[in-house]
């Protein structure tokens, strides 16, 4: 990740991040990264240095991949969209359990949705999981 001025100068860079796959910022210029490859919320500062890890593995809250963010400075709230861990949200049974003889994916799960039923991610699971995409908000 790195910071550009307009004539492409590089400002700053931040590289111990896996795949930064979501921003978001406060008035500050706080930036609040997303680490989808180590399942983490960073907060760095206006040079994009490392002030904390916010939320990781060993966190009270288990994410994972964090997909989304938002910063709601009003009310000192993060609000992250994840993926969950399927042994701690789900049955561990993966039937198709509808009634008919086909492999779909009927829909509803958590907090919006789930993913297709076809494991062809790059997440080094080689399971065959629906994974369910949850809202966790963090008061800071």
């Amino acid at each position: 990740m790195s910071e550009v001025d307009v004539t492409g100068q590089v400002l700053s860079t931040f590289t111990d991040v896996g795949w930064p796959w979501h921003l978001s910022a406060d008035s500050e210029d706080h930036v609040f990264v997303a680490d989808f490859d180590n399942d983490r919320i960073l907060l760095l500062n206006s040079k994009l240095q490392l002030e904390r890890v916010l939320i990781d593995t060993n966190s009270q809250v288990k994410l994972r991949l964090p997909r989304r963010l938002h910063y709601n400075e009003l009310t000192s709230q993060l609000h992250v969209v994840h993926d969950t861990i399927p042994s701690e949200c789900c049955s561990s049974d993966s039937s198709d359990d509808d009634g008919d003889d086909d492999d779909d994916d009927d829909g509803g799960g958590g907090g919006g949705g789930d993913a297709d039923d076809d494991d062809d991610d790059d997440d080094g699971d080689d399971g065959d999981h629906d994974y369910y995409y949850y809202i966790s908000v963090f008061s800071l």
